[in-house]
């Protein structure tokens, strides 16, 4: 006669788990409201929870691996703002010129700024 293998909530790891007063029963509204077992809901939100310190720590190793192009990034963001204040400097200077030349071809004086 065959042995059947055993069934994964047999051989799955076990760990007793003490709650605060409560989380039972949110746990166990979570996990209806899923539709999952409270058993189910738990490792569900563990997994979540492990999964996003995993991804954190890819994007920590990718900036450092990009550090190059982070670099590269800033100096262009810095090139932009710069040319950005340029612009703006001949354009207010550009309407400080038409300003005066319209108030000298009326024979007002220009204010001084």
């Amino acid at each position: 006669m065959t042995k059947k293998p055993p069934a994964p909530s047999d051989v799955a790891d076990k760990f007793m788990l003490r709650m605060p007063e409560g989380m039972r029963d949110r746990i166990a509204a979570k996990a209806e409201k899923n539709h999952r077992s409270m058993n189910a809901e738990i490792v569900a939100r563990l997994e979540e929870s492990l999964g996003a310190d995993e991804k954190y720590t890819v994007q920590q190793i990718k900036g450092l691996l990009d550090a190059d192009a982070t670099e590269a990034i800033v100096k262009e963001i810095q090139r932009a703002a710069e040319l950005a204040i340029a612009r703006v400097a001949e354009e207010r200077q550009a309407t400080v010129f038409i300003r005066n030349e319209g108030l000298r071809r009326r024979g007002q004086k220009e204010p001084k700024d």
